[in-house]
């Protein structure tokens, strides 16, 4: 698998973040912070998906579809570390100040700002590998099918992807109980609800933001 100089960085990135995390759990003394280790490992394996893929298919159809379906039930993955930011509500960034006409000022102290400095970092490059996974992804696409068919399904998948970040924050499931179909449709009809159809059409718009921002980014870089 031949990795370009801007793959080889992602992957310098992502190794780098992964190795720090039981450094900063040390430090913060929250278990999350070490867990966030794992979310990244679950989050690149989609781009190593996806990598393969480009360098079996027309070669091999079987083992392209069984990479394909790890790759859609892994890809949310890179695109769930966004909901870990509700975990910095445990930690204090503001006090009150009854002596003083300014009723509220802002803390210093290290350790909330260290979790917040590792999550957002981890967030971000969860993200990246997960839309560069998807922009990989779409050049295949694009050999097979036309463009405006491959922008209907990105957006079908942004759309699947926050279904299946919802079942996983709200009702614990992971990539690797697919198993469990029935019982996982039986859940997450149950009780529906429009706040629950807010955070899916939401998540989904905002990754379609997201990606959108990425991939005009990374073209404009390549134009260089």
């Amino acid at each position: 698998m031949k990795l370009n100089r801007y793959e080889i960085w992602l992957c310098i990135f992502g190794a780098g973040y992964i190795a720090i995390s039981p450094l900063v759990y040390f430090i913060v003394g929250d278990f999350l912070h070490a867990f966030m280790a794992w979310n990244m490992i679950l989050s690149i394996i989609p781009f190593i998906l996806v990598k393969c893929m480009d360098n079996i298919i027309p070669k091999k159809k079987g083992l392209f579809i069984c990479l394909f379906v790890g790759w859609i039930l892994f890809l949310p993955n890179a695109f769930y570390m966004i909901t870990d930011l509700i975990y910095l509500s445990q930690h204090n960034f503001m006090a009150i100040n009854e002596q003083s006409y300014a009723s509220w000022y802002y803390l210093d102290t290290l350790i909330p700002w260290l979790a917040l400095f590792h999550l957002v970092t981890g967030m971000i490059i969860s993200l990246i590998f997960g839309f560069y996974a998807v922009f990989l992804m779409e050049k295949i696409g694009n050999r097979y099918l036309s463009k405006k068919l491959m922008i209907g399904l990105t957006g079908t998948l942004f759309l699947l992807s926050s279904v299946a970040i919802y079942i996983g924050r709200f009702f614990r499931y992971n990539s690797w109980d697919f198993l469990k179909v029935f019982q996982i449709i039986a859940d997450f009809f149950e009780g529906m609800n429009l706040d629950r159809i807010f955070f899916i059409f939401g998540y989904g718009v905002m990754l379609t933001v997201f990606y959108g921002l990425f991939k005009v980014t990374h073209l404009l870089q390549k134009t260089k």
